[in-house]
């Protein structure tokens, strides 16, 4: 049957992109063998972008959308786009795409709030005090559904303070599709149907409201209006707010991630002048839009 299909293609096609998984083909390749990108739904502009780069290695030019917006931010690395109340932060392949929120080390208290609503599967990670020469820093993150409070003085390992797993999240049957004619229903995939990988598909993407409280050495955190993280010490005494996304290591197939910040929210309480704040940034509505 492969030999008449190929023989029909022949007839029919002055080539053929058999093959899912690479963007570059090479004069070398057959006509008839190549290979072609199978964007996913959930993939960003960027998210292309970097992929197209990767496979060819070649430059490619990214979309970085707001002006004004990202010359409030410093990128260290991968791509970000920023939309009227939303910024999309990609990472590199197998690397962490990062954002320096500019002249944030000079606020040494602040409030931190964003809705993260990339894909469960991979890490959104909100720096703060982030002293970028030491590479000292408090970070949170949220990865596959895990929110996790970690901090690193310099010249010390990485230490862990808090971690918990948050509110189950729900998914339907069809966002378990592994491959184009097979989806598998959850029951199937908790009774032991075919399954790639453990813990949620790589898919299917969740919204959590974040919001960050660091004052003195006191640090809370609150997701989704649920305080889990109540007036945390820390020794990290300053530095600036950083964003930053990773890929998980759950996604065999991709490793680049797009980390969604929405309605972001930095502020600096004035010091002895309570009702007082300086906005660092803030891209949330506000009003009514026409």
């Amino acid at each position: 049957m492969s030999d008449v299909n190929d023989a029909n293609i022949r007839q029919l096609f002055v080539m053929h992109f058999n093959r899912e998984g690479n963007a570059c083909n090479t004069a070398e390749d057959s006509l008839y063998n190549l290979t072609r990108v199978q964007a996913a739904l959930y993939w960003y502009t960027n998210h292309l972008l970097i992929k197209i780069q990767k496979d060819t290695q070649q430059k490619v030019k990214f979309v970085q959308g707001d002006e004004q917006q990202a010359a409030k931010w410093e990128r260290m690395g991968g791509a970000e786009e920023f939309g009227d109340n939303s910024i999309v932060l990609t990472s590199p392949p197998d690397e962490s795409g990062m954002l320096y929120l500019r002249d944030s080390e000079k606020y040494r208290d602040v409030r931190v709030s964003a809705k993260l609503e990339g894909n469960v599967v991979g890490r959104q990670t909100i720096y703060l005090r982030y002293y970028r020469q030491k590479e000292s820093f408090v970070r949170l993150l949220l990865e596959n559904n895990e929110l996790k409070l970690e901090e690193k003085q310099a010249g010390r390992p990485l230490v862990e303070l808090s971690k918990a797993t948050l509110s189950e999240i729900h998914w339907k049957p069809e966002d378990l599709a592994y491959d184009k004619a097979t989806v598998y229903s959850k029951a199937q995939t908790e009774a032991g149907a075919v399954k790639e990988d453990p813990g949620y598909p790589v898919n299917i993407s969740h919204m959590r409201l974040r919001e960050i409280a660091l004052s003195g050495k006191r640090l809370t955190v609150s997701v989704d209006k649920q305080v889990v993280i109540d007036s945390q010490e820390t020794a990290q005494d300053s530095g600036g707010i950083a964003l930053e996304s990773r890929y998980s290591e759950q996604n065999k197939k991709d490793d680049i991630y797009d980390a969604v910040f929405t309605d972001v929210s930095v502020v600096a309480p004035a010091a002895g002048e309570p009702g007082k704040e300086t906005i660092l940034f803030r891209n949330a509505y506000s009003g009514w839009r026409v």
